[in-house]
């Protein structure tokens, strides 16, 4: 398991509009990156480089690379991914921060991981997962529609990025999504649809469904 954060993180003013299996992030840009990102960066690199030396002939590799991964969580100890959702139903937010994501059900990542595992012709190579990308502002909305008794937590106006940088260093969970204000990460899965016939949940169904296990779960 991978991450879109070895495809589309260090580029800066050149990255491309919609980023495939074919692009790399560079790790050395810290301006574009946060720890993370770097470490999935170097950690994906390591692997590949290690199945093509003399150490790891013989092996098979296949890389999935989601985006964002939302969809039902099993307890409250959950993913990084899931604090898209948490830090709005819990009020942590007093506004909506200039960023999206491109988002994948972790249903959908367990199927990729399957086909990539058995589909023939996939090892040696990297499958980008996205079910769609959604701005802050229109998870808020969705949250907002479908779960009324957190409406008043949920915030409607515009977080100024500047205001951003400053809550992260109070807020620690912001620090990783400073490198997100204003860009616009979008990824192509044709790669993962035609090798693995991989198809995708609504990045929809997947923000509602970690907002209905969070709530059952009592961690929001």
């Amino acid at each position: 398991t991978s991450s879109m954060a070895a495809v589309a993180y260090g580029w800066g003013d050149r990255r491309p509009e919609i980023l495939d299996e074919s692009h790399w992030s560079d790790p050395d840009n810290l301006k574009d990156n946060t720890a993370y990102t770097r470490s999935k960066t170097i950690a994906e690199r390591a692997a590949w480089d290690y199945v093509r030396s003399d150490e790891g002939a013989g092996l098979e590799l296949v890389c999935v690379n989601p985006g964002a991964v939302l969809g039902p969580v099993l307890s409250g100890d959950f993913s990084a991914s899931v604090e898209i959702v948490t830090q709005l139903m819990s009020g942590k937010l007093p506004a909506l921060p200039d960023l999206g994501f491109a988002i994948v059900d972790v249903r959908d990542v367990a199927a990729a991981h399957v086909s990539a595992m058995t589909a023939p012709g996939a090892a040696g190579h990297r499958y980008l997962l996205s079910g769609g990308y959604l701005t802050f502002t229109e998870v808020a909305d969705i949250l907002r529609e479908a779960h009324p008794a957190y409406a008043r937590k949920l915030p409607k106006g515009k977080l100024p990025s500047f205001a951003v940088r400053l809550l992260s260093n109070v807020n620690p969970t912001l620090k990783q999504i400073v490198p997100e204000l204003g860009k616009r990460r979008q990824v192509s899965t044709a790669k993962a649809e035609a090798d693995l016939s991989w198809t995708a949940r609504s990045p929809k169904d997947a923000v509602l469904t970690s907002a209905e296990t969070l709530i059952a779960h009592g961690v929001v």
